[in-house]
């Protein structure tokens, strides 16, 4: 995945372990670059990931910069939790 700021093409599991927190309610992730650590939020579904930001107003909005198909990505959502299965890796996300 490329950073939009720096540019660096940095692999999905690198971003997730980076997350920050995870929206349930909205279903994003806020994660940083990898390689330079601008801020950005993620959309992870099933067999794709969207890297973008958040506009504020009206009300927060996800803007996308880039879909990335990821076969084989799985995310479950569940009431406090979320967890996401990506080659052969499990991360279990904590949402608010």
């Amino acid at each position: 995945m490329n950073c939009p700021k720096c540019k660096a093409d940095t692999a999905l599991p690198a971003w997730l372990d980076k997350v920050g927190s995870v929206s349930g309610r909205k279903k994003w992730f806020w994660s940083h670059c990898p390689a330079c650590g601008a801020a950005y939020e993620l959309k992870v579904n099933r067999g794709n990931v969207e890297l973008g930001g958040v506009d504020g107003f009206p009300g927060p909005s996800f803007i996308p910069y880039k879909t990335y198909q990821m076969p084989g990505l799985s995310v479950q959502w569940e009431e406090r939790r979320v967890h996401v299965l990506h080659e052969g890796r499990r991360w279990s996300f904590k949402t608010k």
